[in-house]
């Protein structure tokens, strides 16, 4: 039933991310409602938080965190779980993770979507409009990439999201100017991550038979 595949997948996941199982079902538990998805799809969530940890500077525990503060805004601005989990995994990349880069993502969609006349002068330097970058209907990782584009400065980054979220938004978009991020290519692994749990928990598995193996006959 559900509740024997979510608590298989989520031990799998705990021994593929050496992480506490209790956090692992907290963290499958928070999702489900935050996003509003079936228990059916915990191996999608577990396998999304694995690649995510593999590919950036954040564990699961970390991200339970960010997912607290950033899952269900990011739902409501219409990001899927895959673009949360990417941008919180590139702001990890940058240093900001936990709670921090939670609190950031969901004030800077709060942000765009209640223009101020600042903004407007800010954006306004560089031939952007409020519409261009409401959060309602254009995707934030978009709008940073707009910004990279244009060369929108540290200064202007902090007017236009807050102090509350312009350090990040702005270590970002140095990131997509540099081209260290790339949003699209780390959505995608995430899109096709399925398996990822499996593969890493048999590979965790298998390495400690090995070494059980070499103890055991030493």
């Amino acid at each position: 039933n559900d509740i024997t595949n979510l608590m298989r997948a989520s031990i799998d996941a705990s021994i593929a991310t050496s992480t506490d199982l209790s956090i692992i079902t907290d963290t499958v538990t928070n999702v489900i409602n935050q996003f509003g998805m079936e228990t059916t799809e915990a191996s999608r969530i577990l396998d999304v938080l694995t690649m995510t940890a593999n590919k950036s500077a954040v564990d699961i525990n970390q991200l339970q965190q960010s997912l607290i503060y950033a899952g269900s805004v990011g739902k409501a601005f219409g990001l899927s779980f895959e673009e949360v989990n990417a941008i919180l995994g590139e702001l990890g990349n940058v240093g900001h993770r936990g709670t921090i880069a939670g609190t950031e993502l969901a004030r800077a969609l709060v942000e765009l979507s209640t223009p101020t006349d600042r903004q407007a002068e800010a954006l306004g330097k560089y031939n952007i409009t409020l519409e261009d970058v409401n959060a309602e209907t254009h995707k934030i990782t978009d709008t940073l990439k707009l910004f990279a584009e244009k060369g929108v400065s540290a200064s202007d980054t902090m007017v236009i999201f807050g102090q509350e979220a312009g350090k990040g938004m702005a270590a970002l978009i140095e990131g997509l100017r540099s081209g260290k991020i790339d949003f699209e290519e780390f959505i995608k692994n995430l899109n096709d991550s399925k398996g990822t749990v499996t593969e890493l928990s048999k590979e965790m598995s298998d390495t400690v038979t090995v070494k059980y193996k070499i103890f055991t006959s030493a």
